[in-house]
């Protein structure tokens, strides 16, 4: 079906041709009509007037009438079930573009239980999203069971995983929000930890730095702003400014953490090997040794202090990867307690053996690891000598080339 932009309203108003294109689809009369606006409101509308925006502009004393007239057929739109249309939902990002506060509170009213339709489009996500800002405290709850059982499909999806960020932001009640999305999380945790658009679900909760994973423009899509609303008093209605959620943003993250938290320190311990050649699970890891001072994290230090040390032949692999080796000299500058945790490890570790692991951690990319380790303010002297050892101890005609090799000798004052 061709659908009618506001690019072509005036055309459309001067050929008349609305009608005959549209006679055997009526069903779409009022998509049609709302696309292409209206013949009687828009006849002297200048041509360069190709958004609503831009008409309102060039009629400000109409206002009123053309604002009326959208909604008008908003509402037989929705009546008739065609909010999934992506017609509409260009009108809609169009419509609410304009819209002051009262006007999108009546436009939540009008949605509200038709919100789930909206999300599958970039224009309809972008409506969604400023609609759960104007949303009442029922209207959210609304919307968040309405999702619920969309969730999994929804983490991943380009458009629908930002909705889940948007109602993780402003729904102050966070036990309808654990039992309603993040529980949905639980049988997909570790795909959602991989996956580009459910990973940032997860790290809209645990992150400290959420600017690192999200646009200036989704961020300002995030923020709880003031918005004027409206209410009944013995006075008659009166208008007040208030803030788009009551509760503090960081008192939100840390009761949603409480949940999530515990289940991603699970789920990276079990697939460290895996998370740490993604660009993607890595950030998970990232996150939680920098947000997580508990001994709560200690079994993800564990199964990272197990790849360091080499605990099994396939690690070699992974300190040798281009991108393995980064994420665990990342980790260790990151955070330090997990840096005094490796350097104990290895030190405990029987001298036969150590000296096993020291000379194929600086025979592979590993060498940068032991890099971080010796670059920390407070590494212990007897592991620098160790490491000075073993380095006098190989043929270094062989490894001179390397640069990771040439910085440790210099870090270990080694000549």
């Amino acid at each position: 079906m061709q659908v009618f932009m506001f690019d072509r309203l005036r055309e459309l108003a001067e050929k008349r041709e609305i009608k005959e294109e549209i006679e055997n689809i009526k069903k779409f009369d009022d998509l049609v009509c709302l696309c292409g606006i209206s013949n009687q409101v828009l006849s002297s509308m200048d041509e360069n007037n190709n958004s609503l925006s831009e008409l309102l502009e060039a009629f400000p004393k109409r206002r009123i009438e053309i604002m009326s007239f959208v909604k008008h057929h908003i509402k037989k739109i929705v009546s008739k079930e065609l909010v999934q249309q992506e017609a509409f939902h260009h009108v809609l990002r169009e419509y609410v573009d304009v819209c002051n506060d009262r006007e999108m509170q009546t436009l939540c009213v009008i949605t509200e239980e038709s919100f789930i339709n909206l999300i599958h489009t970039k224009k309809g996500a972008y409506v969604a999203t400023k609609l759960i800002t104007y949303f009442t405290p029922k209207q959210r709850k609304m919307a968040v069971k309405s999702i619920s059982e969309y969730v999994p499909k929804l983490s991943k999806d380009k458009f629908g995983y930002f909705i889940l960020c948007k109602l993780l932001s402003c729904v102050d009640d966070t036990v309808l929000l654990t039992n309603n999305i993040l529980k949905k999380f639980e049988n997909i945790l570790k795909e959602s930890c991989l996956d580009f658009y459910a990973s940032k679900v997860l790290l809209l909760i645990i992150s400290k730095e959420i600017h690192r994973q999200f646009s200036k423009e989704n961020l300002a899509q995030l923020q709880n702003i003031e918005i004027e609303r409206t209410k009944k008093t013995e006075d008659g209605i009166v208008t007040e400014k208030v803030r788009c959620s009551k509760k503090d943003d960081e008192t939100r993250k840390q009761e949603l953490a409480a949940f999530i938290t515990k289940r991603l320190i699970s789920i990276s311990q079990e697939n460290a090997s895996e998370f740490i050649l993604s660009q993607i699970g890595s950030q998970i890891i990232f996150e939680l040794f920098k947000t997580v001072q508990s001994e709560s994290i200690h079994p993800v230090y564990d199964k990272m202090t197990e790849i360091v040390l080499l605990k099994n032949v396939e690690y070699i692999e992974i300190l040798n990867h281009s991108y393995g080796h980064r994420v665990i000299k990342q980790l260790i500058r990151l955070a330090p307690a997990f840096g005094a945790y490796l350097e104990k490890s290895l030190l405990e570790t029987e001298k036969g053996e150590l000296k096993k692991i020291l000379t194929q951690l600086i025979n592979s990319r590993g060498v940068f690891i032991l890099l971080a380790l010796v670059e920390r303010k407070k590494c212990k002297k007897n592991l620098k000598q160790l490491i000075a050892n073993t380095l006098k101890r190989l043929n270094l005609q062989n490894i001179n080339q390397m640069k990771g090799v040439s910085i440790l000798k210099r870090k270990v004052q080694l000549k």
